[in-house]
């Protein structure tokens, strides 16, 4: 966020005059600072406009305008980063906000958030070693996570024992642990966990990455 240029507050008077001086003060430099009045506007200017950050006072968006509106912006404009101030009364929840602070936020709160780096981005090599290093720390081992890569692309059970170098019988002798260690029953609830828990994306690709899974097979982790 160090390089904000477009910032858009959405809500009453004292609350967007409040924000508008700390963000001057905290980030200088700011381009563009603008405000929503109604929800009505807020929604027709983020369309229009490519913002980075937006400020939302809880109370603001408001049925039958929600937080799907908003999440619809965020597809579009996967940049927009935006910040919600709860008051904990519950009213117009937004749940696809980045961060969350209290109505009753500190400068130190909100330049927390506004001077915040980003990571440096994960490799996808990264990301595969940490699913499956999370896939064993949940019990499964990694044979089993080998077998569901072969569920996974429709492989019958002496074409997985091919894969792996096990022949079939073993391979259906190890499906009911894999079944067991997700705490499911049916082919539908497994692809249900692995989902959830990034073993496979909702088109079916997966990224139980085979060639790590061997890697961890000579290291004699099955």
């Amino acid at each position: 966020m160090d390089t904000v240029s477009n910032v858009i507050i959405a809500g009453s008077e004292p609350f967007c005059n409040r924000l508008y001086d700390l963000i001057d003060d905290i980030i200088p430099g700011v381009e563009q600072i603008s405000y929503a009045r109604k929800a009505e506007l807020l929604f027709a200017e983020l369309k229009e406009k490519n913002y980075q950050l937006l400020f939302v006072q809880e109370g603001f968006i408001k049925p039958p305008l929600s937080g799907k509106e908003l999440n619809k912006i965020k597809t579009t404009s996967p940049a927009l980063k935006i910040i919600f101030f709860a008051s904990g009364k519950k009213t117009g929840d937004i749940k696809e906000a980045d961060f969350v602070l209290p109505a009753q936020f500190s400068k130190k709160e909100l330049a927390g958030i506004l001077l915040k780096r980003e990571p440096p981005p994960v490799s996808a090599n990264e990301a595969a070693r940490k699913i499956i290093l999370d896939a064993l720390k949940d019990g499964f081992t990694i044979h089993q996570l080998q077998i569901f890569n072969g569920i996974a692309s429709n492989k019958s059970n002496k074409e997985i024992g091919d894969d792996i170098a096990l022949d079939g019988r073993t391979v259906e002798d190890y499906r009911p642990g894999l079944f067991k260690a997700a705490g499911v029953e049916s082919i539908f609830d497994l692809t249900l966990y692995a989902l959830n828990r990034g073993w496979i994306d909702k088109d079916g690709n997966k990224f139980l990455d085979d060639k790590l899974l061997k890697e961890f097979v000579k290291k004699k982790i099955k």
